[in-house]
């Protein structure tokens, strides 16, 4: 896919590879160059440790965004086919 830099330096990442990278309105982008090609990945989100009572706890900031419904059944079926051919060695049949 192509896109152009404007003037002031911004490009506009197509909205398709938004979508798969799933990447929101205000995420923050980490952007380096990397062998002349110009890497941008969605940064790191920063964790810190909090003791809760009696239990430490993990805090991400900002809260990662959550998994559309969609993307977690995908992702199930895929783990499943995958589990079917390694158990049978091959793809299950449909009956």
């Amino acid at each position: 896919m192509k896109t152009a830099m404007d003037r002031s330096g911004r490009v506009v990442i197509p909205s398709a590879i938004r979508h798969e990278a799933a990447l929101k309105p205000g995420v923050p982008l980490d952007i380096r160059c990397i062998d002349g090609s110009v890497i941008i990945e969605p940064a790191a989100a920063e964790a810190r440790l909090e003791r809760r009572g009696h239990v430490t706890v993990v805090i991400i900031e900002p809260e990662p965004p959550g998994l559309a419904h969609r993307d977690v059944e995908s992702m199930r079926e895929q783990l499943r086919r995958e589990r079917d051919e390694d158990t049978l060695g091959h793809a299950p049949t449909k009956e």
